[in-house]
């Protein structure tokens, strides 16, 4: 996805974080024995469609590098110290969401009255 190539990944684990099936890339069911191969073809027959699933699946790892990943943190740091100790519940997607928000929620229990 980083270097821009149309990405075939299996629906299982972490990876449907990180792909969108028809946006970012495709996906198939690890399970079913011919999925892979039906979704090669899908990919390769959408051929008008591809350069935009190149184009935002590059863009979606641009925005999870270690340098926006580093800027959502801080901007979560600093939304969760201003509204403390209000009921304050971070807007994140997916995995950064669930360590982001049980870190910051435990450095402010340790660190603010």
């Amino acid at each position: 996805m980083a270097s821009g190539c149309p990405v075939v990944a299996c629906r299982a684990g972490g990876i449907t974080d990180a792909v969108q099936d028809g946006s970012t890339g495709f996906l198939f069911d690890p399970s079913d024995p011919g999925a892979l191969v039906r979704t090669v073809k899908r990919a390769l027959a959408s051929d008008s469609g591809l350069e935009a699933i190149r184009v935002r699946a590059r863009e979606d790892t641009e925005r999870h590098s270690w340098e926006g990943a580093t800027e959502q943190l801080a901007q979560l740091y600093q939304t969760a110290i201003q509204n403390w100790p209000h009921r304050w519940r971070p807007q994140l997607p997916g995995p950064i969401k669930r360590v982001a928000a049980a870190t910051t929620m435990a450095l402010l229990r340790t660190f603010l009255p």
